[in-house]
């Protein structure tokens, strides 16, 4: 996977039980992630 995560991490992130349908998701998803916010960055730790 990319940026190096762990594909059965991901797998269990997303509650899939299969890898290929995991690997189909990560895949197809990839356009606009430089554009998603985490919850977590509007935090003033």
């Amino acid at each position: 996977m990319a940026q190096g995560a762990d594909l059965r991490f991901t797998q269990s992130l997303l509650g899939q039980e299969s890898p290929k349908t995991t690997q189909v998701y990560t895949n197809a998803t990839t356009k606009g992630f430089d554009q998603i916010k985490s919850p977590l960055d509007g935090l003033d730790l």
